[in-house]
């Protein structure tokens, strides 16, 4: 299975799994991959976006990990929630700010799904992305199929996006983030 990474290189950073697949000292099973980046030494903690290793800059572009047609893009208790059904695979992008896709859209791998918000329902966790994959109905372990995903650099500016790509820059500018 080929994914791409759900997060955008910001500034040639690569994003990385913030948090795992395991149990959590509460008791509760942690389902699913949290996304940020690495925080550097000289940028400051600033909650609700960054915690003592790991930063989320506001306007990351969160991806759609593959092909796939949109089944839910709503606002749920833990934020913006989008579910992406294709080729029998599932994937959850939770805690968004902004949801830039709707129900039945058909989107291509690399589709900028929405933004990184707060997660309303917890206290005191940083903004960050929370990624669920499902293969052949049965929900699985992310991290193993991220390690080789490929990354794509995606800047959301405004109402444009800007692409960066292998073969240059690109500006695309879409009012109703319609892809």
């Amino acid at each position: 299975m080929n994914l791409i990474f759900p997060v955008s290189k910001k500034d040639g950073r690569l994003p990385v799994i913030s948090d795992g697949w395991h149990m959590r000292s509460s008791g509760k099973f942690h389902y699913g991959v949290d996304i940020m980046f690495k925080r550097l030494p000289n940028e400051p903690i600033q909650k609700p976006w960054s915690t003592k290793n790991y930063i989320i800059f506001p306007n990351t572009a969160i991806l759609a990990a593959h092909d796939g047609i949109v089944k839910t893009a709503e606002r749920i208790g833990t934020g913006g929630f989008v579910h992406l059904v294709g080729s029998g695979v599932e994937t959850q992008y939770m805690h968004l700010v902004d949801i830039m896709v709707k129900p039945g859209q058909h989107v291509k791998a690399g589709t900028v799904l929405g933004t990184p918000g707060d997660n309303p329902k917890d206290s005191g966790d940083p903004a960050h992305l929370h990624f669920e994959l499902y293969v052949n109905g049965d929900r699985v372990d992310p991290a193993p199929f991220l390690k080789n995903a490929r990354y794509i650099t995606k800047m959301i500016l405004g109402l444009g996006l800007l692409v960066i790509g292998g073969l240059g820059v690109y500006l695309l500018v879409n009012k109703g983030f319609k892809w």
